[in-house]
């Protein structure tokens, strides 16, 4: 990809350009199916259709002008020109994965293909596994972030936000992106390249307006709102099958009981497996944010937070850098 003047236009308006893309999870449609998901909730929740009570409540004052908010906007913009010009270009993608492993399944066992075929129930089971394939491989690049140190001081960026609104998704190191692509691009690229040994022809999936079914589902029914105060538990045995928009809040809380739980994505059957499952009886009070000692004198919304000081701590780790600590205790006495 040559660099020019455009293709820098086009990596700062391109975020613009999402909400007008119905091929994207972020697309305006999905924005107002969220917005009616979350009137309805909040007027269940107040017993109140008068607007401006609901208004103040999904839009409290200096809410979308926080320091939070307004360092989400900045990463937005300056991760979507670094991802076009830098990262994009050295992270593989899971088709080529996918070849690389059908080839080498192919060489094994001396055959193109197993033969097998699909029909309808054939795509209903595809549409399905598919989505639990890739929701697995989230799962494993998430929990490394969060129990390996060094992947952690890059992964803090997101969880650093203290109100969380739907940009609250996109808030993340270039590193953390990384590193979550290769890992989905790796296991789904396996994945995909067992299928295509498998079967004749890669089974077709279930699919509503270019979405996976299942994942076209998930976006109506309040994925945005996993990223906002608005207290979504999926009802009956929905809340032990789907990821809610309130076990997602539970993840991002200070309280040292939420730490490290609820990291699946769509399902929670991983964290289940993982022990990392968190269900509250009831509706729990929330703070966000990075707690202590992490925060002591630091301002984690600034773009040296964001960007440069992640860096630094991930070498401290793997003592490539001399904490401040040590350099203290290097310090002769007065």
């Amino acid at each position: 990809m040559t660099f020019s003047l455009d293709l820098l236009l086009y990596a700062v308006v391109a975020p613009i350009l999402w909400l007008t893309d119905p091929t994207k999870p972020l697309s305006f449609g999905f924005w107002i199916s969220t917005a009616v998901l979350a009137v309805f909730v909040t007027w269940r929740q107040l017993g109140t259709a008068n607007p401006r009570v609901l208004l103040d409540r999904l839009l409290p004052d200096g809410l979308i002008s926080h320091r939070s908010a307004r360092a989400d906007y900045l990463v937005i913009f300056v991760n979507h020109a670094m991802g076009i010009l830098l990262f994009m270009q050295i992270v593989f993608t899971a088709p080529q994965v996918a070849d690389w492993m059908n080839g080498q399944l192919q060489l094994l066992f001396g055959v193109e293909n197993l033969g097998y075929t699909t029909g309808f129930w054939g795509s209903v089971v595809w549409t399905l596994v598919i989505v639990l394939a890739f929701d697995a491989a989230h799962f494993l690049g998430h929990y490394a972030m969060h129990a390996i140190p060094t992947l952690w001081a890059f992964h803090r960026v997101h969880h650093s936000a203290e109100v969380l609104l739907p940009t609250t998704l996109l808030r993340e190191h270039p590193v953390n992106w990384w590193v979550r692509t290769v890992v989905m691009s790796f296991f789904g690229g396996l994945f995909l390249g067992v299928i295509g040994f498998v079967f004749a022809e890669r089974p077709t999936e279930i699919a509503f307006l270019g979405f996976n079914a299942i994942v076209f589902f998930v976006l109506i029914s309040g994925f945005h709102l996993r990223h906002t105060d608005v207290w979504l538990m999926y009802p009956g045995p929905l809340k032990y099958i789907f990821s809610s928009p309130a076990l997602h809040q539970i993840h991002h809380s200070t309280d040292p009981r939420h730490h490290n739980t609820n990291i699946g994505r769509y399902f929670v059957f991983w964290d289940m497996i993982a022990g990392t499952f968190y269900l509250p009886e009831e509706r729990e009070e929330l703070t966000f944010g990075i707690v202590e000692p992490e925060r002591i004198d630091f301002d984690y919304h600034s773009v040296w937070a964001i960007y440069i000081e992640p860096f630094y701590r991930a070498f401290e780790l793997l003592g490539l850098r001399a904490s401040p600590e040590v350099l203290e205790q290097k310090e002769p006495p007065s």
